[in-house]
């Protein structure tokens, strides 16, 4: 139901968009888009998913997870053709009729075939696997987490780090592609190429990242996020051969991928799942904010004089210490398991 009603929002952001005519409407339409969307709707599904399903969590997962590299792989080319001949307001419209031909339907059509045996699943959640946090003992999952008790827990900080590091660097990155391409004399044509050889490689990590999920933990895969974005990012300082576009969206496509499936999978494991909808409601927004704050840093850097080099070497520096942070967060001591009220 949630979702149907998120549809709806979504649906009016477009017309909002559509019809905008100053500073105000235009605001509003996109704090309505990328807030109930790329926020929200992803979190519901991930959400769902790993509430859901236990022994095989990360391949549900991986698998919800599809329809973003999917849609990344068509949608620039039909919305860069669309806006080129019928403009950008009308572009609106076309994604809202979109919304009202396939995602009502499906969303009605999950509500009514939904059974009383995974709407029970889903209310009260499964509790982790205690293979999957042999180090961080296991949560329980009958405990429902409070505002209070998940930002006064040292473990929700610990892990965000690897999760917000990688789509704010690449928001900021996509947002600026332009004079990015400009600096390295890239053709528009290679880079709108590269979009799909990224789509591709999300996929696939995404899907890879679900199987290796289930064998062992999301702990095992955690460390890993950043490390193809890190080791895609640094060559670019220097690389101006169309190759490197390639190489950097590849790799951007590979970490994005294994961040969608193992970023819930991870928290349930830590948190156990009764109020995993709060716990990834709240990184969901830490997210939202960091990505919407990404291009505006970045503009004033380049603005205020920065180069591209040292921007990009920052990113890819940043990036690599976020895989090592990952990597020693749960070679710490055992750290608290239940919430903090009673401690």
């Amino acid at each position: 139901m949630t979702g149907l009603v998120l549809w709806r929002s979504r649906l009016n952001a477009c017309f909002v968009l559509a019809a905008s005519s100053g500073v105000l409407s235009v605001f509003i339409g996109f704090l309505l888009i990328r807030n109930l969307g790329q926020g929200t709707l992803t979190m519901i599904s991930s959400t769902a998913m790993a509430r859901m399903f236990g022994a095989f969590r990360g391949q549900a997962l991986g698998i919800a997870s599809l329809g973003y590299p999917l849609s990344e792989a068509i949608f620039p080319f039909i919305i860069a053709f669309w806006i080129h001949e019928f403009g950008w307001r009308s572009g609106w419209v076309l994604l809202g009729a979109l919304l009202l031909v396939f995602f009502s339907p499906a969303v009605i059509l999950l509500l009514r075939r939904h059974s009383d045996k995974g709407i029970s699943l889903l209310m009260k959640g499964q509790p982790a696997r205690e293979s999957d946090v042999k180090n961080w003992k296991r949560p329980s999952s009958a405990v429902r987490w409070t505002m209070g008790d998940i930002l006064t827990d040292r473990r929700f900080y610990l892990l965000q780090m690897p999760m917000v590091v990688p789509p704010a660097f690449l928001t900021g990155l996509f947002f600026h592609q332009t004079s990015l391409m400009d600096w390295k004399d890239w053709d528009l044509h290679a880079v709108s190429a590269g979009f799909v050889l990224y789509a591709a490689a999300r996929a696939l990590s995404s899907l890879a990242a679900g199987s290796v999920i289930d064998r062992f933990s999301a702990r095992s895969v955690f460390p890993w996020i950043p490390v193809p974005l890190a080791v895609a990012i640094l060559p670019l300082v220097m690389g101006h051969e169309i190759f490197w576009v390639y190489f950097y969206l590849g790799g951007a496509g590979l970490t994005m991928g294994l961040s969608v499936s193992v970023s819930s999978a991870v928290m349930a494991e830590v948190f156990g799942t009764e109020s995993l909808g709060t716990i990834r409601g709240y990184q969901s927004s830490i997210v939202v904010m960091a990505t919407a704050a990404a291009p505006f840093l970045m503009g004033l850097f380049l603005d205020g004089g920065g180069s591209y080099a040292v921007l990009l070497a920052g990113i890819g520096v940043l990036t690599g210490l976020s895989a090592v942070f990952s990597a020693l967060i749960f070679r710490s001591a055992p750290l608290r398991v239940s919430p903090v009220r009673g401690d």
